[in-house]
């Protein structure tokens, strides 16, 4: 398993009230790589600890899908 963390950012209320948008962007990772962070969209249902979310197809892959699913939140 990789340590490896990559800076992400996130947009609150962007898209609509309660919905979560992380950009698109490259980051420079803890080991000094450069890791792509891919653009997503995501609406937490507080409470539940579920989070579904929507991943557009990175522009200019050509083989990679839109994605989505959704996150779940382990509790303690």
């Amino acid at each position: 398993a990789s340590t490896v963390t990559v800076p992400q950012s996130l947009q609150y209320n962007q898209a609509r009230n309660g919905y979560i948008f992380r950009p698109g962007a490259t980051a420079t990772a803890s080991d000094g790589s450069s890791r792509a962070v891919f653009e997503g969209f995501f609406l937490p249902l507080r409470g539940f600890g579920l989070a579904p979310f929507y991943q557009p197809a990175p522009t200019g892959t050509g083989s990679s899908p839109a994605q989505f699913g959704i996150s779940v939140t382990r509790q303690p």
